[in-house]
Order: structure tokens, then sequence, then C-alpha cells
């Protein structure tokens, strides 16, 4: 059911932004721009179910204390990101939006590095036995 209320917030946002663009270029953007946070309000509750899940998985797989919230804001980082590239491109600025997707790219990585830096010493130290 959830699917499909989207997909009517996306059509009927479309359907406006077709319409209204003629007239105002601004307006349509302001439009998609609403169009988009509806439907993110829309899932909010399964993100939320989604955070709670991936936070009794980190529990039930002991992972290292830190790290289940580090994967967290990864995720939303790049949701976040995702989205303000879109709009971006949304408004006509290409070149901005790789430039956000590049900025993304090398904070994501850096704030993964000390997760990857512990699968590499896990992996030496399996190696060593």
């Amino acid at each position: 059911m959830l699917l499909f209320k989207i997909i009517s917030v996306a059509l009927a946002s479309l359907v406006l932004c077709l319409v209204v663009k003629k007239h105002s270029p601004m307006a349509a953007m302001a439009v998609a721009a609403s169009g988009g946070m509806v439907m993110v309000l829309l899932v909010w509750e399964p993100v939320t179910q989604l955070i709670h899940t991936l936070e009794s998985l980190g529990t039930q797989a002991a992972l290292p204390e830190g790290y289940t919230p580090l994967i967290l804001k990864v995720m939303g980082m790049t949701l976040a990101c995702e989205l303000a590239a879109s709009l971006c491109r949304e408004a006509g600025e290409e070149e901005l939006s790789r430039k956000v997707e590049f900025a993304s790219h090398v904070l994501l990585l850096s704030m993964a590095m000390p997760v990857l830096l512990a699968v590499v010493e896990m992996i030496t130290q399996w190696a060593a036995l």
C-alpha cells in the first residue's frame, strides 16, 4: 500500500510540475521539492524500523562499540547526499550534483576507514594463524 501512495505522490507532483513549469520554473521546483518531502515523510516509519533492526543485528553480531552507529551514519549520509545531488540535477545544475556526489564519496570513505582497517586487521590475524 505504501508503494502506491509514494507512486501517487510522485505522479501528482510530476503532473503539477509539468503544468506549473510553463509559467514559473521556480514554482515547479518548489512543487517537486514538496512532493519529495511528502515521500520522505511517507517512508519515515519504515526507515525507523530499519534502523532498529540494524541496531539489534549489530548487538546480536557483537560488533565492536561504535560500529553500528557508524554504519547507520554512513547509510544516512548516503541517502542525504543522493537526495541533494538529485535536487541539484532537477534544478539543472549537473556539475553541482557531481561535486556533491564526489564530496559525499570522500566523506563516506573517510568515515568507513576505521571499519576497513578493522577488517584488514582481522584478515592479517587470521592469516597469521
